[in-house]
């Protein structure tokens, strides 16, 4: 009975998780300095929907060129922070570890270090201006507008970008589920595993079935 009580629970939590671990992550939580977010692969995708502006720098910790204009860009996010109380629609500066958010880096394309991009709702900017506030600061408030966006198609916000989006909330939720099932059973790690995998495989049936059904049922009516 114990162990159908712990598959049931496991079975609940797989719809649950995905649907909370995506909302407790909020960009908040990532603040370094006024207006400026640290964005990984569990928060990205919920912080850039939030109707703002975003001016994302990618970099990785051992980049000299990242060190050196690790303040220039805390100057960026500190000039921008100011504007924004004279504007109706914020701009909000964010930077990724690169090196350490390889599923976030593949999503934009990175191949060096730092590189700049823009999004504003689904249109993608990618910066190829001077590396510098003043540079930067003109490129956010009217700069971006005169370029080109990515292709939608490939685009980071694109079917393509939301895809990728989608097996990074599937792989954190994952994670999350399998840390919080090893947690309240004590099993083995490989046990948990098994687990784990039956729940998700048995919401995803049951999910299934439901939809057969609904579209039985709709069928008949029809």
């Amino acid at each position: 009975m114990n162990v159908f009580r712990t598959i049931l629970s496991l079975i609940i939590a797989a719809w649950i998780v995905p649907l909370t671990s995506s909302k407790e992550n909020i960009p908040d939580g990532g603040r370094t300095i006024p207006g400026s977010f640290k964005l990984n692969s569990t928060n990205f995708d919920v912080s850039i929907r939030d109707g703002s502006v975003w001016l994302i720098e990618f970099m990785a910790p051992w980049c000299t060129h990242c060190r050196k204009f690790e303040m220039e860009y805390e100057s960026v996010a500190f000039a921008i922070h100011d504007m924004n109380n004279k504007k109706d629609r914020k701009v909000k500066v964010g930077k990724v570890d690169g090196d350490a958010e390889r599923a976030i880096a593949n999503r934009f394309g990175i191949r060096s270090f730092p590189c700049f991009f823009l999004i504003d709702g689904l249109s993608v900017y990618e910066y190829e201006g001077t590396r510098s506030k003043d540079e930067l600061v003109k490129y956010v408030t009217t700069g971006y507008k005169a370029d080109e966006p990515l292709s939608f198609l490939m685009s980071p916000m694109g079917p393509m970008g939301q895809f990728q989006a989608l097996l990074m909330l599937i792989g954190n939720a994952g994670s999350a589920l399998f840390a919080w099932a090893q947690k309240i059973t004590g099993f083995s790690p490989v046990v948990t595993g098994i687990i784990v995998a039956g729940g998700v495989l048995s919401s995803f049936l049951f999910g299934l079935i439901v939809v057969v059904i609904i579209v039985t049922s709709k069928d008949k009516e029809d």
